[in-house]
């Protein structure tokens, strides 16, 4: 073999798909400044059971007389709209492929945890809506012009849904004459418009979307002529095809290079509309990725778990003391703050907060704060107070990406006893089922010591590199260990864990 030939060799085998780690710091950068979006396409839903465009034509393009795998999917959608004189046959299957309820995906479960208030999609079916519902974010769904005009009071995520919905299929896009009309026509013109100015102003990640829709490639170009090299910079998520090397069946070894070559050369074009592809090995390292950018968003976030109505080993004033000195350095490093203002060390910690606020060390404390004071009155509707505090829990530590616990005792109002805080058991049990790291000040007793056992006993249970925060995490529950260094030692596992997402 020549030189040249395996150089061009070397080229062919080369997939040039974006950096994970900085795709992870660029978008975590964009949820962190309120600027990212999120872009579905059908490759989002086919997990959850619904049917691809292409086994959706399969029986059209057999009633047609055409093989659907060498079929143009829009063309073919038309051409049945033609044979039968309307679309009355395609409409029954819309509404009966995705007018019904699936089981949201670990997928979906991540997506809407994502810090993000736009989502557009070319989907007909409710998956995400449903999922977003089910942790309790509410979807304010865009399909007309109308629903454009209008906005939801406490949305918490704008849906636009620009080729329609199930439940309405006469007006889904579907067929060649549907994406011919669509940008003279007043919806379609209203929502590439938004979407254009979505795309200049915000960050998309696409997801399960292969850029051949005609709709969206005619925004892409229309953006690069109008802003030509001052676009943003967007990504989306492919997977990287199975190389051709090895397979000795002649037609599958010309398929797979065929793939092959050619997510190549979309990868290179996409970039003249600022997309960077992300390459994962299989479908179901998606979510996974999608995992790391909900840990990565929430690294800023620090729920703070505590009680405390017996103060020893610390005693009284210096847990205070260590409270407010916690509070003040979570201000200081630009984080957030959670807290349910729990007895004896929620308060303290909420003031140091604030405190470097009005000293001057930290800026814009009152944007950074979370507080939710737990109710102590039931809300009625048959839902008991206890079942009401788990709820409010679940909530507050969707957004958080550590919880620091300290102490952790209460008085039982039966028998004035001190007894261990259950409250805080229980959000530690939440916090571990959405991914929340526990960073346990072992060395203020009760149930922080507990915690601080069992977290380290089985490290790598709950952090990514246990093995490069031993001594911190021996220093948290050491007695001689000054407040600085139990603060020194909680800022340096956060920064180890959050380099960890961007690997």
């Amino acid at each position: 073999m020549s030189s040249e030939q395996s150089a061009s060799e070397a080229n062919t085998l080369r997939m040039p798909g974006f950096s994970r780690a900085q795709f992870i710091l660029e978008y975590t950068r964009a949820m962190d400044e309120g600027r990212a979006a999120l872009f579905l396409g059908a490759g989002a839903s086919i997990p959850a059971g619904f049917v691809s465009w292409t086994d959706l034509m399969r029986d059209i393009a057999a009633e047609l007389d055409l093989d659907v795998d060498r079929s143009d999917l829009l063309t073919l959608a038309q051409y049945h709209v033609n044979h039968r004189g309307g679309r009355h046959a395609i409409n029954e299957l819309i509404v009966e492929e995705f007018d019904r309820r699936a089981e949201h995906t670990p997928l979906h479960d991540h997506m809407v945890r994502l810090p993000i208030d736009e989502l557009w999609t070319t989907n007909y079916d409710r998956i995400i809506e449903d999922a977003y519902e089910a942790v309790g974010r509410r979807p304010d769904v865009k399909t007309t012009v109308a629903t454009l005009a209008s906005h939801k009071r406490q949305r918490d995520v704008t849906v636009y849904k620009m080729h329609g919905d199930a439940r309405a299929p006469d007006e889904a896009v579907l067929t060649r004459d549907d994406y011919e009309r669509y940008h003279v026509e007043p919806r379609g013109q209203a929502f590439m418009t938004a979407l254009q100015a979505s795309l200049l102003n915000r960050t998309f990640l696409f997801i399960g979307f292969s850029f051949s829709d005609p709709n969206i490639g005619h925004v892409l170009a229309r953006m690069r002529l109008l802003i030509g090299q001052h676009q943003g910079e967007h990504f989306a998520i492919f997977r990287r095809p199975v190389g051709h090397e090895g397979i000795d069946d002649p037609v599958r070894a010309a398929d797979a290079k065929f793939a092959w070559r050619s997510t190549q050369l979309q990868i290179d074009d996409l970039k003249r509309f600022g997309i960077h592809v992300v390459l994962v090995d299989e479908y179901a390292d998606i979510a996974p990725l999608v995992s790391s950018l909900v840990k990565s968003s929430g690294r800023n976030y620090v729920f703070v778990s505590g009680a405390a109505h017996d103060f020893a080993p610390f005693g009284e004033e210096r847990l205070a003391m260590f409270s407010q000195a916690l509070g003040a350095k979570l201000a200081e490093t630009n984080k957030c703050l959670i807290s349910g203002l729990g007895l004896g060390i929620g308060q303290d910690v909420v003031q140091g907060f604030f405190q470097a606020g009005f000293d001057g060390r930290a800026r814009d404390v009152g944007d950074r704060a979370i507080l939710r004071p737990f109710p102590q009155r039931p809300p009625g509707g048959g839902v008991g107070l206890r079942e009401f505090w788990t709820a409010y829990r679940t909530d507050m530590l969707q957004r958080a990406g550590f919880v620091i616990y300290v102490a952790g005792n209460k008085r039982d109002r039966a028998t004035g006893e001190t007894v261990p805080s259950n409250g805080m058991f229980e959000e530690f049990d939440l916090a571990h089922e959405v991914g929340a790291v526990p960073i346990p000040v072992g060395a203020t007793g009760h149930v922080a010591a507990e915690l601080w056992r069992r977290v380290t006993e089985n490290a790598r249970e709950f952090y990514p590199e246990p093995e490069r925060i031993t001594a911190e995490l021996t220093a948290l529950n050491a007695p001689e260990t000054s407040d600085t260094g139990h603060l020194d030692a909680i800022l340096r596992i956060m920064t180890v864990v959050s380099r960890s997402y961007n690997m």
